[in-house]
């Protein structure tokens, strides 16, 4: 077979063609990835407007309700979104399916039950008595009872959560104080394993903090994200709630450990085999035994620590100058 010159640059064609290799199906360029933008997301209970950065067209509703618990203190099971009307997103749902495109608003409402908006929105606006109206205490709002009062009949822990975790959010320490007297629980978990700490960690509100560390909240807690709140105030920048929480956390750590009484021999330092009452400890023949203790029990002389305890330093001076004074001072002893 004799290969014609148009047959010979079509063969050297199609051997180009395999290296175009078409692009599978869900596979995006890495522009679309870097295609970032930011949605308002407006809360139509308390009139806020909070802004959510870092999302991009791929976003699912459930990914935006799960960073929406930290932008807008708002439990994630509490959410409902809504963009253009009032039809309900599907949290499986992504952004480029509800046609939401940058810098655009989506509507957000409290779930309609339980009384669930009226308590958020009094624990947003931090007015306790507003709270024990809707806790069903009426009779107790016109009262002469401070409103720190432990009162009656809590509601149960697991409905007091969203309102705790709304106030820790905003910083609110009075209804904070409040919520937790009647019956809030500080170790409940929103959907996402987060509690009012994380809330209170990422906002950098310490006086909530110490208030929910003293009444029982772990410290050491992680979301399903493994996020700790430790975590979530330095990815903010709160410095000192970072502190803070480092403080708390040993201090529940040190706590379970179960002290002991009596060290074991082989765990003292040199200085804890003497007694130390003795004014002339550091001079003399108690000198001399401590630093020969030392050496024998393989350790450093402390020579560089303090000179004084040598046989040649200050002190040895001192007791041959002054020998009889200590002496005295000695059997007074």
């Amino acid at each position: 077979m004799v290969l014609t010159k148009t047959d010979a640059s079509l063969r050297v064609h199609m051997r180009k063609l395999p290296s175009q290799k078409p692009k599978a199906s869900g596979v995006t360029d890495r522009s679309s990835k870097k295609a970032e933008y930011s949605v308002r997301v407006s809360l139509q209970d308390t009139g806020e407007i909070f802004t959510v950065p870092k999302c991009r067209g791929h976003t699912k509703i459930c990914e935006l309700k799960t960073a929406l618990e930290l932008i807008a203190g708002i439990p994630s099971d509490c959410q409902r979104l809504s963009y253009l009307d009032q039809g309900d997103l599907v949290d499986e749902s992504t952004f480029n399916f509800n046609g939401i495109i940058p810098r655009s608003t989506i509507t957000m409402t409290i779930w309609p039950y339980n009384g669930l908006p009226a308590l958020v929105r009094a624990a947003v606006s931090g007015d306790i008595c507003k709270l024990m109206i809707i806790l069903g205490r009426s009779d107790s709002a016109g009262s002469s009872q401070p409103l720190g009062t432990i009162l009656p009949s809590p509601w149960p822990s697991h409905r007091l959560l969203p309102a705790l975790f709304v106030s820790a959010h905003r910083g609110k320490k009075a209804v904070v104080q409040f919520l937790i007297a009647n019956g809030a629980c500080v170790t409940s978990q929103t959907p996402q394993g987060r509690n009012a700490l994380h809330a209170a960690a990422c906002q950098g509100y310490t006086e909530c903090i110490d208030i929910l560390v003293a009444a029982g909240a772990p410290v050491h807690v992680r979301d399903l994200g493994g996020v700790a709140p430790i975590d979530a105030a330095r990815r903010v920048g709160h410095q000192t709630s970072v502190r803070l929480l480092s403080l708390s956390r040993w201090q529940q750590r040190t706590a379970e450990v179960p002290p002991r009484r009596h060290l074991d021999p082989s765990e003292l330092f040199a200085h804890q085999h003497f007694c130390s009452n003795l004014r002339t400890y550091l001079c003399g023949p108690q000198a001399q035994r401590y630093m020969a203790q030392m050496r024998s029990r393989g350790r450093e002389p402390r020579s560089q620590l303090c000179p004084g305890v040598t046989q040649h330093g200050k002190w040895h001076r001192l007791h041959q100058k002054h020998g009889h004074l200590c002496e005295g001072l000695r059997a007074t002893q």
